[in-house]
């Protein structure tokens, strides 16, 4: 568990003096009319590469597998997983419809935006999934996803629009 400023050093830990950390940084394709807001990007410039992260709260752990948390009487969340055979829509319907997956396409989106723009490779994906623990004030857990960088998959999405958009 750590205290709430501990996350920002644990993140930093991680970048040492090798990269430049920006935060909050705005990145779009005015052409195909996409932008997104990244958490945080360490840019290795001697490189030429980037490291995309993220952070989500979500009260329940982010899952590969499609689903829901069950919920108690009162409306609580409960630690049941239901889980469901759903698939996001094409071109991705080999991705399960789930909070795992659509993080990774959210980043990977970002990654391809980034990597059009500078000419800069993607080196890594990360999600810190930060949770209150055990609902005590000011005191958190930390999961962190090494997602992959689905960049096929962030291609056929763009063309798939560009073709629909075009119809």
């Amino acid at each position: 568990m750590f205290y709430a400023p501990e996350i920002y050093y644990r993140i930093l830990e991680h970048y040492a003096n090798e990269r430049t950390v920006f935060n909050e940084v705005l990145t779009f394709d005015p052409v195909r009319m996409i932008a997104g807001q990244i958490d945080l990007i360490a840019v290795n410039q001697k490189e030429k590469t980037f490291v995309i992260d993220d952070w989500k709260t979500n009260n329940v752990p982010i899952r590969k597998e499609a689903g829901y948390y069950k919920k108690d009487i009162d409306g609580m969340l409960t630690d049941i997983f239901v889980p469901k055979w759903t698939f996001m829509s094409e071109p991705l319907g080999h991705l399960t419809d789930s909070k795992y997956y659509h993080y990774t396409m959210q980043l990977s989106m970002y990654a391809f935006l980034v990597e059009q723009a500078t000419g800069y490779k993607c080196k890594g994906l990360r999600i810190y999934h930060i949770r209150n623990a055990a609902q005590i004030v000011n005191v958190y857990t930390i999961d962190i996803h090494d997602v992959p960088f689905l960049k096929r998959e962030c291609i056929d999405l763009l063309n798939y629009m560009e073709h629909e958009h075009k119809e």
